[in-house]
């Protein structure tokens, strides 16, 4: 970590106290235990050096060159126990298509879900999330068992502002091919593991039409999720283990960026993917978060406080100097502004002093603007 996100982090982990201690002071909220202090993983997508053929193995070239993802951990970061099982995932481009290999350690593989839009996280599995304008909004999702089995989504806003999950919406041109090095739902052997290898076509996941395909220097907003039951073998095949009462021990989350909640459905706490062309270079195959990744922060602070405020006064504060100030920085307070009407908020956060900032609205919806008037 480079000593400008150490700062940031301080700065950030107050803000995360301060909203979190003002929360719980005030009023229950479905907005109360979202951290602030999380640090947001990245990657760099390195540009494909020869054709991908989706097989379920990485045996391209390409593949032996891209950097792998950091190691899964538990949703809830670092503080909690991380995973007793290996992932790998790697990802590289074309000008078409996102590319994806990932490797689970996994010593029983299993599944039961054959049919495509079954709930797929019921099953062990691996999961991914991508919101390429980053707005928080129009994502996509897609889980996969090791059967190969399906379930993709999408989502125009995310559940805590009313969703819906489009679980009709279907991802045509979808390639993947899972392979297992072991055997499938046979508790008599120890297996290694189970791979994943998916192409994407780049046209699937625009959230407008007019919105270019990736190219060097493009930023994406996006995670990984890894869920795994605890299992054992009994004549009738896996069963998952369950309590006194006879009910599932809670599923296992591992994430690649941590969310700090259990919940993979807040997008403001993924992580980041950067589009490169192709680098041998180690630095060029390692990058620092986006400017303005901690600003974004403020700004659904800023979102979440006005939340809290609607629920006690009924109205959306107006003036900045009415809310609690959180920990945020107060040259940055010093530069926020917020229009209301009725029904609706804007709220715009300064990016530095370049005259740019994030402009958050009432459903959470953010994107890069200048000023809004006073």
């Amino acid at each position: 970590m480079s000593g400008v996100q150490k700062i940031v982090g301080v700065l950030v982990g107050h803000l995360a106290l301060c909203l979190s201690l003002y929360i719980h002071a005030q009023t229950p909220c479905n907005h109360a235990s979202i951290p602030l202090d999380v640090v947001p993983a990245t990657y760099v997508c390195m540009h494909a050096v020869d054709p991908i053929v989706v097989d379920g193995q990485d045996k391209e070239r390409t593949w032996q060159l891209v950097p792998v993802c950091a190691e899964f951990q538990d949703i809830m970061g670092p503080t909690v126990e991380g995973p007793r099982f290996h992932t790998e995932v790697k990802m590289t481009w074309d000008e078409d298509h996102l590319y994806i290999y990932a490797f689970l350690e996994e010593p029983h593989v299993w599944g039961s879900l054959e049919n495509r839009d079954d709930i797929i996280w019921r099953d062990n599995d691996i999961e991914f999330f991508f919101d390429p304008d980053g707005d928080g909004q129009h994502y996509m999702e897609f889980e996969y068992n090791a059967l190969g089995t399906l379930l993709d989504l999408y989502l125009a806003k995310p559940y805590r502002e009313g969703g819906p999950m489009l679980i009709e919406w279907d991802a045509k041109g979808v390639e993947a091919e899972v392979v297992v090095y072991g055997s499938v739902n046979n508790g008599s052997d120890e297996d290694i593991g189970w791979c994943i290898e998916m192409a994407i076509p780049f046209g699937l996941l625009k959230t407008h039409k007019s919105q270019p395909n990736p190219g060097d220097g493009t930023w994406w907003r996006m995670n990984m999720s890894r869920v795994q039951w605890d299992t054992q073998w009994t004549a009738g095949g896996y069963v998952k283990q369950t309590n006194a009462e006879g009910q599932p021990l809670p599923e296992h989350n591992w994430v690649w960026s941590p969310q700090g909640i259990v919940n993979m459905h807040y997008p403001e706490q993924w992580g980041y993917m950067l589009f490169s062309k192709w680098s041998e270079s180690p630095d060029d195959q390692q990058c620092e978060l986006p400017m303005g990744w901690h600003e974004a922060k403020y700004a659904y602070a800023l979102y979440y406080i006005q939340k809290i405020y609607f629920a006690e006064h009924g109205v959306w504060c107006a003036d900045v100097k009415e809310l609690p100030q959180c920990g945020i920085p107060q040259s940055v307070l010093d530069g926020m502004r917020i229009s209301v009407t009725a029904s609706h908020f804007d709220a715009w956060v300064p990016i530095g002093e370049g005259g740019d900032g994030w402009l958050i609205d009432t459903q959470g919806r953010i994107i890069r603007k200048a000023a809004i008037n006073e």
